[in-house]
């Protein structure tokens, strides 16, 4: 095995994991991929403030429309 990580299955498991994912060359895409998700949740954390402030305005729109229901709902109550 290349690694000791630990003695027992699950560190048998681990080590041939990692051995195989070595020998395959997949470690550099697994690094590839783990820098592509880092650029993504940098990018989310960028676009979060705004995404926040269209929340705000959208939960805005949701209380006006609750307000305008609840005065239509008063009024039909009224009328019938």
């Amino acid at each position: 095995m290349l690694l000791h990580l630990g003695s027992g299955l699950l560190g048998s498991l681990l080590s041939c994991l990692l051995s195989c994912l070595l020998h395959l060359n997949l470690l550099h895409l697994l690094l590839g991929l783990l820098e592509l998700l880092e650029r993504l949740v940098s990018k989310l954390l960028y676009l979060g403030p705004l995404a926040l402030r269209l929340g705000a305005v959208l939960l805005g729109l949701h209380g006006q429309v609750a307000y305008l229901g609840k005065g239509l709902l008063a009024l039909l109550h009224q009328l019938g």
